[in-house]
């Protein structure tokens, strides 16, 4: 990026190997979660990818300009910057927050089923006690 805006082009970077290396993990993520959660998490994490996408071409096309950018293009840069990197936040927390949810509504379905058959079982063993 040939400015006198050489921190953007640190953060920029830093941004895009960040991203690179933290979408695959959070697809993963999102993966194990299932139901209408994991349908609307993946649409938004699709629309991440997206920005991300438009955030490179972008980059790219600023880097191999002759010319300083113009400063509104560079602040849409940095404001797409900043909105990827909180909506990835944001998605990280919902992802984490349903895995942890389902993993517990699940141990809560197995305990209960397993109270459940313990009472029919003492109930079989009382009956047989009787007959």
């Amino acid at each position: 990026m040939k400015t006198k805006l050489p921190h953007m082009e640190r953060r920029l970077e830093r941004h895009l190997a960040t991203t690179a290396a933290d979408l695959p993990a959070l697809e993963e993520e999102i993966e194990h979660i299932g139901g209408v959660a994991h349908t609307a998490l993946h649409h938004r994490l699709h629309n991440v990818a997206v920005m991300e996408q438009a955030l490179r071409r972008n980059y790219d096309e600023v880097l191999h300009l002759d010319a300083r950018p113009p400063g509104r293009r560079v602040r849409k840069l940095r404001r797409l910057c900043r909105c990827i990197e909180k909506e990835f936040e944001n998605l990280r927390q919902e992802a984490e927050f349903l895995a942890m949810g389902s993993a517990s509504t699940l141990i809560s379905f197995v305990e209960g089923t397993n109270g459940l058959l313990n009472r029919w079982l003492q109930r079989l063993g009382r009956s047989r006690d009787h007959a």
